[in-house]
Order: structure tokens, then sequence, then C-alpha cells
């Protein structure tokens, strides 16, 4: 059986950086080569709602940005060997831009900024990250003292 998220909605963002958060993460490969990549899903973490998707490939020509994502994730030299469960729940930045999918508008990784897209968590970009407005002031109820 297959859930579909009928009421998520990722219109009301706009292209810029986000502080983001992995939802989901899948172990796939490409269709054109077979060449091993993660299949994310991303949260903008502020907002806690589907900000885009995005995949993170390892091996192939993909290989330099695979890289230099997981870098942005924690990831190294030091764990050659990942399970698409731990990547579930990390949390950086990431910049999107709008982009056209098979006829329709929505965001994408945008790999021209930072490293890939991303930057880690702990190295924010200097400017740019949207977040959430200030929260509604209550109503103002006037009250006598007696």
């Amino acid at each position: 059986m297959v859930h579909i998220p009928w009421d998520e909605d990722t219109s009301g963002f706009k292209p810029g950086i986000y502080f983001a958060r992995i939802r989901s993460c899948e172990e796939k490969q490409t269709k054109t080569d077979g060449t091993p990549m993660f299949a994310l899903v991303i949260d903008a973490d502020d907002f806690n709602r589907k900000l885009c998707h995005d995949n993170i490939l390892c091996g192939g020509g993909g290989l330099g940005m695979g890289k230099a994502k997981l870098s942005c994730l924690g990831f190294g030299r030091q764990n050659p060997d990942i399970d698409p469960s731990e990547l579930v729940g990390k949390r950086f930045y990431v910049a999107v831009k709008m982009d056209n999918y098979n006829g329709q508008d929505r965001l994408a990784v945008d790999v021209k900024q930072g490293k890939a897209g991303y930057w880690p968590e702990k190295d924010p970009p200097i400017q740019g990250v949207i977040t959430p407005g200030p929260a509604p002031l209550p109503p103002i109820v006037e009250e006598s003292p007696f």
C-alpha cells in the first residue's frame, strides 16, 4: 500500500537558502547507468514542511558533487560505507532555485551555490538564509481593571 500525502504543500517557498533536515532517504540507482545514489526528501527545518527532493550520486560523473554534499552532512573518508538511515535527520543549509520538471515548476537544489548547494550546519552561509517571519501578536483585549 502506498500513502499519498494529499495535504502536503511545498508552495509558499521561494528560491533562496534554508536551514534543512533530511526527512527520508532511499538507496537507489540512476536510470541511465545504474550508478548508486541516495534519493532524499528535504524539509525546511524552521518551517517543518517539505522543501524539495535531491539525489546524492555515489559514483560516476556525479561523484564529486556527491562527496561535497556528503561532507556537508558530516561524512568523509572515515566512513566510506553509508547506510541510507544514517542520513535521515541530518541538518544542514541548502540553496534552492526554481526548476521545471516534467512541465511543472518546483524547487530544486541550486548546485552552483555552497558545496553543490549545501553548507554544513556548523558553517552556515554568511547571509541570505530564509526564516519564518515572527509569530503574529495575539489580539489586544481591553478589559476593565475592575
